[in-house]
């Protein structure tokens, strides 16, 4: 299955979806209300390996880190 079919029918609305490739982080996806997304070309036709829930840290306006819950997709 290619990452825009996963996206697509595999994801909850208003999900954040972090696209990595070989364990790299190559691009962030955000499932809006109307199940809709933007992804690069290559993430779009990428296959997926592997999926895990995890969280993504990210600096707050003062310099704090949080982490956000999201869905890693593995290509």
């Amino acid at each position: 299955m290619t990452v825009k079919e996963f996206c697509r029918n595999m994801t909850q609305t208003h999900q954040l979806c972090v696209i990595r490739y070989d364990g790299w982080i190559v691009e962030i996806v955000w499932i809006d209300s109307e199940d809709l997304f933007r992804m690069t070309r290559d993430s779009q036709v990428s296959e997926v390996k592997s999926t895990e829930f995890g969280e993504l840290p990210i600096k707050t306006e003062h310099g704090d880190t949080i982490h956000v819950p999201c869905l890693y997709i593995d290509t």
